[in-house]
């Protein structure tokens, strides 16, 4: 695998809320900046904006009970449409709901509210290993591709690229239905309309001292218009709670991986963005830790990166330090 740390910093967007919990993912639009936030020990998904030009952050959609669901899903579907993942089982989302804001926006506390993707473990009808526990989506910059990952109990990731058209054709078919029926099953999309699709077997554990497998944190996917696939990847810090202090062995290695189109087979063409060694998005000497979160895809060596940073702060009633989110980011990322 190609590794480099030659990272340059091209620009920043501050993601000031005013809530402090970590902004899975942000957006980078033609006229706006976008933050999904999950909230209410991660009960709860609240997507805000403000104009790009600057301005206080709105809420346009905030999600509870079956609605909600921990996901790092933002993704453009069309004029006033975007994907997100809802329905939750476990820790993750599990459904692809497709919201458009503007008639649809504000609070929903079901699933049913929204067309759907369902049945994301039938996606290009790839044999299924494991059991599905999450699911996120993507779409390209020029809005004509849309990736699914999933990924199973055996940290197994599935990967399926769709004609985007196709997406929204199967959305728009089910929009109209009874609540409980406003769902699409991925698996009956043509197969004409699969770009492309590939497996990774040991894709993710979240024991960082198992080498075997080639990631210990998925945060963010994404994909470009030559079908280069992204991954954004690092653990939350872990703080002592005595001390206030994150030790070294309880901060965590940050990287963007890149699976190149011609490639997804050959770990040796892939490459690895390496952000611990580069440095570039650290805070030293300021108690921040960063935690790397989803990802916007540019072009094959450029992206936008969401990034969270953690603080001590003292918890008096419990009588003990907590890692605490100072506020979140977004980057612009080059590297070479």
């Amino acid at each position: 695998m190609y590794e480099t740390s030659n990272i340059s910093n091209n620009g920043e967007f501050s993601l000031s809320i005013g809530h402090h919990s970590v902004v899975q993912k942000g957006d980078v639009g033609q006229n706006y900046i976008y933050a999904l936030q999950l909230r209410d020990n991660q009960k709860s998904t609240y997507v805000l904006r403000r104009s790009k030009n600057g301005g206080n952050f709105n809420t346009i959609l905030d999600l509870h009970g079956s609605a909600a669901g921990h996901t790092q899903t933002w993704s453009y579907a069309g004029p006033n449409n975007w994907f997100i993942g809802t329905k939750p089982s476990g820790s993750w989302a599990i459904q692809i709901a497709r919201v458009n804001i503007k008639t649809n926006g504000g609070r929903h506390t079901t699933h049913y509210d929204f067309p759907r993707l369902a049945h994301l473990d039938r996606a290009g009808n790839i044999p299924y290993t494991g059991s599905l526990v999450r699911a996120e989506a993507a779409v390209s910059p020029d809005h004509t591709k849309f990736l699914l990952v999933t990924v199973d109990n055996n940290g197994k990731g599935y990967f399926t690229i769709y004609n985007l058209a196709a997406i929204n054709d199967a959305l728009d078919s089910v929009q109209y239905n009874s609540g409980a029926q406003r769902y699409y099953d991925i698996g009956k999309i043509s197969e004409s309309d699969v770009v492309n699709k590939f497996t990774i077997d040991r894709l993710y554990s979240g024991d960082v001292n198992d080498k075997s497998y080639i990631l210990h944190s998925l945060q963010g996917f994404d994909v470009d218009n030559n079908l280069n696939v992204f991954i954004s990847s690092q653990k939350a810090p872990i703080i002592d709670s005595a001390t206030g202090r994150f030790p070294a062995g309880n901060t965590f290695h940050k990287e963007i991986l890149v699976i190149p189109a011609n490639a997804r087979d050959d770990q040796n063409q892939w490459t690895n963005v390496n952000l611990s060694a580069s440095g570039v998005i650290d805070k030293p000497g300021t108690g921040r830790h960063t935690e790397v979160e989803g990802i916007q895809a540019i072009d094959a060596n450029n992206a936008y990166l969401t990034v969270a940073y953690h603080i001590k702060k003292y918890d008096s009633l419990a009588g003990e330090y907590k890692s605490y989110t100072d506020y979140s980011t977004i980057y612009k990322l080059s590297w070479y």
